[in-house]
């Protein structure tokens, strides 16, 4: 299951923008009253300035000074405590055209055929996220349905899929779908006639979960037109499009999140070194450095909030005037995630998880993109090095 654990100490193609085009120009436009209006890259806005970091300057340990640092390897943090690293000065932008998430997460165990959650989109980009286990004793899928109720054909794109085979480890599924949606670059279109239902993707269709494994799936995509997004839950051996009109909603248990949020890219923008040797952090997934994405549940109209930013793409641009190294502590429980520098995608760590008393290495260079998986505990210290 997607596990959040808020430590006490925590008070066109959109979705890829930018993540492979080099280091962004700085947006040095001037505000009215004199000051900059933002430090965030020229086609993004600022979301948050997170530069007030106080707190005296903390030199690594030794194993976080070590002279090759390969994304993927594990670590000991060696006696550093993350709960007293200081933060690294951070603007939090979001890049112009990010991706709205429609994500289903509640209930997260159906036994029941009906719609987990449904919203109608578009035009635009959107980022769907479905994460399902099957509570029940047949097997089930949960595919993505798609309405078009115009009198004219429309159109999706599909631009990024991350699958994996259903199982019960969750964790392991987690960071096999980001990295599988990291390394995808696709443009496949799927035509949705005028008052028709379509699957999204058969390839999701396909996956077919028995009692207890998790179905997991993030897809990336544009619609042309306004298009109704419905994810099912429905027995193996059903056409899910088919029956989807007259399936009703399944109740929402409030265990999980379910809902549309706008704005599922973050950009973090930061300058490191120059005070020495040190270690700095950037806390993830606890409303501290990033907002929470807040959004609707659309089925019932409620308010929603996503607790962790789980599905959320964060892209680094830290400058540096020496070398400077990233790693991930998990402050929740136990990680797993997807990293990217200069497209070479690495799966956070090789095998299992990363624990609370380690750190597992990111990247050697301050431009490069993560994810962290589904069913991993959230918050994480994105520790910042500088030997």
């Amino acid at each position: 299951m997607i596990r959040v654990a808020l430590l006490l100490f925590a008070a066109c193609t959109p979705t890829s923008a930018g993540v492979h085009d080099g280091a962004p120009v700085a947006d040095t436009r001037t505000a009215t009253d004199g000051t900059s209006s933002s430090a965030c890259p020229i086609g993004s806005t600022l979301l948050a300035d997170r530069t007030s970091c106080p707190g005296a300057v903390l030199a690594p340990p030794s194993s976080l000074s070590i002279g090759t640092a390969r994304p993927g390897t594990v670590v000991g943090l060696d006696g550093l405590d993350g709960d007293n690293v200081p933060c690294l000065s951070t603007f939090v932008c979001s890049p112009d055209g990010a991706p709205t998430m429609l994500f289903s997460d509640d209930p997260e165990s159906p036994t029941i055929d009906g719609v987990l959650y449904a919203d109608t989109f578009g035009p635009g980009a959107a980022r769907l996220y479905v994460y399902h286990v099957n509570g029940g004793a047949a097997a089930r899928k949960f595919p993505v349905v798609v309405l078009n109720t115009s009198s004219t054909d429309a159109h999706v794109t599909i631009r990024k899929v991350g699958l994996a085979t259903p199982s019960t480890d969750y964790i392991g599924i987690g960071k096999a779908v980001a990295s599988a949606w990291m390394s995808s670059t696709l443009s496949r279109m799927v035509t949705v006639p005028a008052g028709a239902r379509v699957l999204l993707d058969s390839g999701l269709d396909n996956e077919h979960a028995v009692t207890n494994e998790l179905v997991h799936a993030i897809i990336d995509l544009d619609a042309d037109a306004p298009l109704k997004f419905s994810v099912v839950s429905v027995a193996a051996t059903e056409d899910a499009a088919a029956v989807t009109a007259e399936l009703s909603l399944v109740p929402y248990d409030r265990a999980h999140d379910r809902g549309t949020f706008a704005g599922a890219d973050v950009w973090l923008v930061a300058s490191a070194g120059g005070e020495g040797s040190s270690a700095r952090k950037l806390t993830l997934g606890a409303n501290m450095t990033e907002p929470f994405l807040t959004g609707r549940d659309k089925t019932t109209g409620a308010t929603a909030t996503l607790t962790g930013n789980y599905g959320v793409f964060y892209r680094f641009f830290v400058t540096s005037p020496g070398s400077v190294r990233f790693g991930a502590n998990p402050r929740g429980g136990d990680w797993a995630g997807a990293v990217d520098n200069a497209d070479s995608v690495v799966t956070l760590p090789s095998s299992g998880a990363v624990m609370t008393t380690d750190l597992v290495w990111l990247a050697n260079s301050g431009d490069f993109s993560m994810m962290s998986g589904g069913g991993s505990s959230l918050p994480i210290n994105v520790v910042v090095v500088t030997p």
